[in-house]
């Protein structure tokens, strides 16, 4: 009757932490969107991204946003799911670009080290000998930016770093600056530059400010690699580029058109601090379960649990097994033997409550009541037993 009674005792204390969780924890922001992620992706998504709700009053703009970014077994994309919510993370709410939710395979992902050809595109009107070093200043900055975000969190080093190589041409021998394969053939045309092969590279960019022109940023997501993007004469400068507008070049190039390929979108509402595009929780760049690990590099990120299939045979002697949801059950087991006899006290099974969501609680309370009901008869059946032998 050992196990028997062993059961009853993790059963009890599980229906009384289950019972008491509720009140004495309540349901976050964050477990609103936990809920979220599993009613309208089916996922589970313990610890969830879910920074506030932007400031804004207007709509289209004043959601919550949050994303997920999931293995997917290659180490160079992941399954993004993307949610706008409402500010208590309970529903779906439009954008103004008319999106409440959307899954992706996202490839490149916001980790590593890109290879980054930048090409200039001179003027006389806006670049002289001096722009390169002013354009080499800034691209420092943005990797120190990445390495300060990585420190200033605990990181031994940056998520995110840019090994850059600058090139100039004329504007006259590129006659066809918004295209990768006119960049490429302008390359190989140009005596200076003709050993350089595009294929070779991550990113291309290329910083195009014609005088003449007045036009923005594109970036092609979804593209093969090498990742194009084009970046045009966006504040109409017509003299010579000084620090400053080369600091406001760089960052809509590096933190704004390659974040889109990183899966970012303009309706990612955040009141993010500079410098980057959008809050970083959003890229995965924090650590949202707790492992020291940020969730962009985590295998097992939001708190989800990576298959363990040793102690899932184990669990056939642990009756925690019988309650928890599985992928619960796994974490619960890493730091624990079932075989051991040792019951859980209610502490360690409130531990085990905070890795679910809501719903899960509820049913695994369901769970918990039907093994105590089971356990009652088993406990009947076997005295009854007893008392016809004896």
């Amino acid at each position: 009757m050992k196990l028997n009674k062993t059961i009853s005792l993790v059963g009890a204390l599980i229906l009384a932490a289950l019972l008491a969780f509720p009140q004495a924890a309540g349901a976050t922001v964050c477990d609103n969107v936990a809920n979220t992620f599993q009613s309208e992706f089916g996922e589970l998504v313990p610890k969830p991204a879910c920074p506030p709700a932007n400031s804004s009053t207007t709509p289209g703009t004043n959601h919550l946003t949050t994303t997920a970014y999931l293995p997917t077994g290659n180490p160079g994309e992941r399954r993004l799911l993307v949610m706008y919510l409402t500010s208590d993370g309970k529903n779906l709410q439009e954008t103004y670009e008319q999106r409440t939710k959307y899954q992706t395979i996202q490839k490149p992902i916001p980790a590593g080290t890109f290879k980054v050809l930048t090409v200039l595109v001179t003027y006389p009107q806006t670049i002289d000998t001096n722009s390169i070093t002013l354009l080499q200043n800034e691209q420092v900055k943005i990797n120190n930016q990445h390495a300060d975000f990585a420190s200033s969190h605990g990181y031994s080093e940056p998520i995110v770093q840019f090994n850059f190589t600058n090139v100039q041409i004329p504007g006259s021998n590129i006659p066809e600056p918004h295209t990768l394969t006119g960049v490429h053939d302008a390359l190989g045309n140009w005596q200076a530059t003709k050993n350089l092969n595009t294929s070779d590279f991550d990113f291309v960019v290329v910083l195009n400010i014609n005088p003449s022109m007045s036009e923005g940023g594109k970036s092609y997501p979804g593209s093969p690699a090498p990742y194009f993007l084009y970046m045009g004469n966006f504040n109409t400068w017509k003299t010579i580029l000084n620090a400053t507008d080369f600091s406001y070049i760089a960052r809509a190039a590096y933190h704004h058109e390659i974040g889109h390929y990183w899966g970012w979108q303009h309706d990612w509402i955040s009141d993010s601090p500079d410098p980057f595009i959008t809050a970083p929780i959003l890229f995965g760049w924090l650590d949202t379960d707790g492992d020291g690990i940020p969730e962009i590099l985590d295998p097992c990120p939001y708190g989800r649990i990576c298959p363990l299939p040793n102690l899932l045979n184990r669990a056939a002697i642990d009756p925690m097994a019988l309650i928890l949801p599985p992928e619960v059950y796994v974490k619960w087991a890493e730091g624990r033997h079932p075989h051991v006899p040792r019951e859980p006290d209610v502490v360690e099974i409130e531990q085990a409550l905070r890795m679910m969501t809501p719903k899960q609680r509820e049913e695994s309370l369901v769970k918990a009541r039907k093994l105590g009901a089971i356990l009652e008869m088993f406990e009947k059946a076997s005295r009854k037993l007893n008392s016809k032998t004896n």
